[in-house]
């Protein structure tokens, strides 16, 4: 009887142990992976500024977050016991509260994005887009108060609605109101300023270039001023509202990083707990089976011989197993060791009752090796300079960690692959102008990024220098000279031209002299 209740309790223990502890593991294991899966995508969206693709990709974080709050749900019962109630009140405000952190910080992102025009795949800042608008208006004033001084046909675009601002403006989409009301402002100064062109060209052509320079100073400065005044307006409404979304899309990224730490911790509290109770119930188990093996085997002894021969068989039977396991459980064991991942336990070589514990084994082996296997495979693509896809496969925990770490990578390098061949091949087209936006990359990449445009920088300047030089002095003006300070071949370059105008500037003085 003794030894029947010992195995009853113990049995008791494992019904417990199985049916009730482990499951609950099982459940915070899901509520961290989905906790996690939430965050990375959080943070994928707000580093994607295409409006289509954050608009798809927040359809997968509404679905994560859904699965999160499921989650959360499924260890809410642990409430009713007294030392898991509060903690578990906490991790479900935690919870909830970064899943509001979370939809608030990408809804936010996803406005954001209306601050960006794109321009064949670019993400061009709004307030940068009316800057260059800007500079084109005082370009055109420019070349007209040229035509004037000189006399010449005026050449520049007098229709408002077919140069490059008109072209622009008639086609933007300005989604936030604040600024679609300063923007709408723009179209009756800038026809107003185009409307001058004409009178200005009749003004010239008749050589009263007085009465052009009167209207040029006394109307179009007035209104291209004002103009200026619109676009000034609107770049720092723009900016504004910018840093006021950004702000708060980090103070609720910091948010959700700050709870998130919090509710894993707690967690991982609970979860200590309850794999103490689970040490505790197999301990006792232990120790009562014991005893329920020290009665009955007295027992046995007192009682029959023969029970004496059958516990000695069936010990041996079960020496036989336990060194047939640890058999097998030692060589995976030297096989790991030694880097031979792909040798497997043979299960057959083991009791039947007891083959599942080898299989389990290979099984746990199984689900490490192949996402180390894809990992190694990744990054040896990526050290060749092979970009791979990104991995779509399905893990859990930390393989998932890894997996959304090697997609950032992959993300990370394709973003800068795809800048580099943009500014190359508009170097190739002439189009000087065009940069790259550093601040859609991180650490190293935006440095790279950034040398890039810096590169582009330093080797345009002193070219439209020289550029501009050339052109007055094909218009007969040589009191000029290239004044920029550079080095190396671009120094050559303005040594050579402003030696080319000291020497005609020479040859005038002589020929003066001469007449």
């Amino acid at each position: 009887y003794s030894g029947y209740a010992s195995s009853t309790f113990a049995l008791n223990n494992f019904k417990i142990t199985t049916d009730s502890k482990y499951p609950i593991l099982a459940r915070f294991q899901k509520l961290t992976s989905s906790f996690a899966e939430l965050r990375n995508k959080s943070n994928e969206i707000i580093s994607d500024y295409s409006a289509k693709s954050a608009l798809e990709q927040e359809n997968d974080r509404q679905r994560l977050e859904s699965e999160l709050l499921a989650a959360l749900e499924n260890i809410s019962f642990l409430k009713g016991e007294l030392k898991y109630s509060e903690r578990i009140k906490n991790i479900e405000t935690l919870i909830k509260e970064c899943a509001y952190h979370s939809k608030s910080m990408t809804a936010t992102h996803i406005n954001r994005i209306n601050f960006f025009y794109e321009i064949n795949g670019v993400y061009v800042p709004l307030s940068a887009m009316i800057s260059l608008r800007e500079l084109d208006h005082m370009n055109w004033v420019n070349d007209l108060r040229k035509s004037i001084d000189t006399g010449a046909e005026f050449k520049g675009q007098t229709d408002p609605a077919k140069c490059g601002f008109g072209k622009w403006y008639s086609s933007a989409e300005i989604k936030v109101p604040e600024l679609k009301k300063i923007f709408d402002r723009f179209d009756a100064p800038h026809k107003k300023l185009h409307e001058y062109a004409p009178r200005i060209k009749d003004l010239i052509k008749e050589g009263k270039l007085t009465e052009a320079d009167s209207l040029l100073k006394s109307e179009v400065i007035n209104v291209l001023n004002e103009i200026k005044s619109e676009f000034k307006e609107f770049r720092e409404k723009t900016d504004a509202l910018f840093k006021e979304a950004s702000d708060k899309i980090s103070a609720n990224y910091k948010n959700l990083n700050e709870k998130g730490e919090k509710s894993k911790k707690l967690m991982e509290e609970i979860e200590v707990e309850i794999n103490k109770e689970i040490s505790g119930f197999v301990a006792n188990s232990e120790q009562e089976l014991s005893r329920a093996n020290g009665s009955i085997l007295l027992i046995g002894i007192l009682i029959f011989v023969f029970v004496i021969a059958y516990v000695t068989i069936t010990t041996r039977s079960v020496n036989s197993i336990i060194k047939a396991i640890l058999s097998e459980s030692a060589m995976l064991i030297d096989a790991v060791k030694s880097g031979k991942l792909d040798i497997r336990g043979n299960a057959e070589a083991v009791n039947f009752e007891f083959r599942e514990i080898i299989t389990g084994i290979n099984d746990l082996m199984e689900s490490f090796i192949k996402p180390l296997k894809l990992t190694s495979k990744y990054i040896s693509d990526i050290s060749r300079g092979e970009i791979p896809a990104k991995i779509t496969a399905e893990y859990a925990g930390d393989f998932n960690e890894i997996k959304n770490s090697l997609n950032r990578c992959i993300n990370a390098v394709n973003a800068l692959i795809k800048d580099s061949s943009m500014l190359s091949g508009a170097a190739c087209e002439g189009r000087l102008s065009t940069r790259a936006d550093a601040s859609r990359h991180f650490g190293d990449y935006r440095t790279i990024v950034e040398g890039f445009n810096n590169t582009l920088d330093a080797v345009i300047k002193p070219m439209e220098e020289a550029s501009d030089c050339l052109y007055k002095m094909a218009e007969g003006d040589l009191d000029i000279c290239v004044k920029g300070d550079y080095k190396g071949d671009h120094a050559k370059i303005k040594n050579s031209l402003n030696t080319t105008i000291d020497a005609i500037n020479e040859i005038l003085s002589q020929v003066k002299i001469s007449a």
